[in-house]
C-alpha cells in the first residue's frame, strides 16, 4: 500500500497518508503478539532492543512470567481466549491446519483521531515442541512481519523471550515508528505478565497438554 509523502505545513495530508499511518499505529496496538492490551501490574523484568537493518525494524525482548515452561507455552497459545479480550477485533478465527500450524486471521475496526480504521492481517503460527512458536504474516497490511517467541525456565518461572522483524512500508520518519514499536512491546509484555494472574495456568493439565503428555 502506498504511504505517499509526509506532510508539510503548506499541505494537507492525502487520506491515503492518514489512513494508513492511524492503520500502523492500529496495526502497532495489536499485531503483534497474540495478545493486545494494557494493564499495569508486578514488574515482569521486560526487556526490549530494537535496531534497523534495511529498512526493517530487528526486535529482540523478553520478560519473566511465574509459570513454568509448559505452562507459559499453553497461556502463550491460547489464541482464542486471547482474541476475545481485544474489542477492537471485530472479526476473527483460529483454524488448525496441521498438528503444529495455526492461522490467526484479524479484521480490526477503529478509529484513530476521528477516522474510521479498518486493518486485516493473517497470520502463521508454527508451534514447535513445547517451548517455541515461530510466526509469519500471509497477507496483511505490513509488508514483511515474522518472528519467533521461544521460553526457557528461570528461577521462580519462565524467561519468555521474543524476536521479530518487521517492515511496514511507511514514509514516515524512522525514529517515529520505532518509538511507537518499542513501546507497545513493552505495554503487551506488560499485559501478558498481568494476564497470567487472571488465569489458571498454573496445573498439571494445562502444562501435560502442551508438552504433549510430558511435565
Amino acid at each position: 500500500m502506498d504511504a505517499g509523502s509526509i506532510p508539510t505545513p503548506a499541505s494537507k495530508p492525502s487520506c491515503a497518508v492518514v489512513r494508513f499511518s492511524a492503520a500502523f499505529l492500529l496495526f502497532a496496538l495489536q499485531a503483534f503478539s497474540p495478545l493486545a492490551a494494557f494493564a499495569a501490574g508486578v514488574d515482569p523484568d521486560i526487556q526490549v532492543l530494537t535496531e534497523r537493518q534495511q529498512g526493517r525494524i530487528i526486535s529482540k525482548a523478553s520478560f519473566r512470567l511465574p509459570l513454568r515452561p509448559c505452562e507459559a507455552f499453553a497461556f502463550l497459545t491460547d489464541y482464542e481466549a486471547n482474541l476475545r479480550v481485544q474489542p477492537e477485533i471485530k472479526e476473527w478465527s483460529v483454524d488448525r491446519v496441521a498438528g503444529n500450524k495455526v492461522i490467526v486471521r484479524r479484521l480490526v475496526r477503529d478509529s484513530v483521531l476521528l477516522f474510521p480504521i479498518q486493518l486485516e492481517t493473517v497470520v502463521q503460527y508454527t508451534e514447535i515442541g513445547a517451548r517455541e512458536l515461530s510466526f509469519s504474516l500471509l497477507r496483511g497490511d505490513p509488508k514483511f512481519y515474522a518472528g519467533r517467541w521461544s521460553i526457557s525456565s528461570e528461577a521462580g518461572g519462565s524467561r519468555v523471550r521474543y524476536e521479530s522483524e518487521v517492515d511496514f512500508a511507511l514514509k514516515l520518519p524512522a525514529i517515529v515508528v520505532d518509538a511507537v514499536f518499542r513501546h507497545r512491546l513493552r505495554e503487551q509484555f506488560q499485559f501478558l505478565a498481568d494476564l497470567v494472574r487472571q488465569r489458571d495456568y498454573q496445573n498439571a493439565e494445562a502444562c501435560r497438554l502442551a508438552s504433549g503428555g510430558v511435565n
